[in-house]
């Protein structure tokens, strides 16, 4: 991930190497080229980034940590998604016989 992050942020300042720690504003990047890599990135990575992430992780190291925790909000969600559909299809005594068996199960847990 870090290295396709460096690679946007390459071709977009027109340098042949970036480092993972490199800060975006002092290799001479500006608001508007930010802009250009935040949405580079946002395709790339199939998450929604908004500038103000840049501001806050302005290195690649920094953006990879904040796209894979965009990602990982991206999958609780979806799986959130489906357990509700999947609830709202069964009958109200398949709901409460799950409900019943998951209590137990953190009981025995415990």
């Amino acid at each position: 991930m870090e290295q396709q992050i460096a690679a946007i942020w390459q071709k977009m300042l027109g340098f042949q190497q970036i480092g993972i720690q490199d800060n975006f504003f002092e290799v001479g990047g500006d608001s508007l080229v930010g802009m250009r890599i935040m949405n580079q990135l946002s395709k790339a990575f199939e998450v929604d980034l908004s500038m103000h992430l840049l501001f806050m992780m302005p290195t690649v190291e920094g953006m990879a940590e904040v796209i894979k925790q965009k990602q990982m909000e991206l999958r609780d969600d979806e799986q959130l998604a489906e357990v509700l559909k999947n609830v709202r299809q069964m009958s109200e005594e398949e709901a409460l016989l799950l409900l019943e068996q998951d209590f137990s199960k953190q009981e025995i847990e415990r």
